[in-house]
């Protein structure tokens, strides 16, 4: 009596393990397909598309230049949001497609929002760009109709977006 029921309950126990590592390898399988799912999601746009023009607007940078949605030459147009971890990360490609133009007159640069960390980007900007200090919902990101952070955009001297996204334009064409 005793071993039949030792007999059944290691049986038992030998399905419950084996269900057990069938749970497991599934949960696996559908970790890596919403992995797979989330890495790439539907992209929204970031801002204006391409040959939008921008509104009017009217700001003025840390120097205290006036600025409008006239530009005197293709520009270089960046909004960044200190809080934003994904600006953090492509600030820095920013600056070096600034630099790369040799004129702060043709890279402007909005820092949105008085977050801490707004020192940070208003550092690495200032050399490169003109900045400009705007509030959530600004003037200038209706403008541009920014949707999210960071956005990106290189802007004609009509005021026609020429390129724009969530990544820093490649400038080696389009500005030669």
């Amino acid at each position: 009596m005793l071993s039949s029921i030792t007999f059944t309950l290691t049986i038992f126990c030998i399905i419950n393990f084996i269900l057990s590592l069938a749970i497991v390898r599934r949960l696996r399988v559908h970790t890596e397909i919403l992995n797979r799912n989330y890495s790439s999601p539907i992209p929204l746009p970031a801002m204006l598309g391409v040959g939008s023009t921008v509104g009017e607007f009217s700001a003025v940078t840390t120097e205290g230049e006036a600025i409008g949605a006239k530009f005197q030459h293709a520009t270089l147009v960046a909004f960044f949001s200190p809080g934003c971890p994904a600006c953090a990360d492509r600030l820095q490609d920013f600056v070096n497609a600034g630099a790369a133009l040799h004129d702060r007159s043709r890279v402007l640069a909005f820092i949105i929002g008085d977050q801490p960390g707004s020192e940070q980007f208003l550092t690495a900007l200032q050399p490169i760009a003109r900045v400009v200090l705007e509030g959530h919902e600004g003037p200038a990101a209706r403008a541009f109709g920014v949707e999210s952070y960071p956005a990106f955009a290189l802007v004609g001297e009509s005021g026609e977006i020429l390129t724009s996204g969530w990544e820093v334009p490649d400038l080696s064409q389009s500005l030669a």
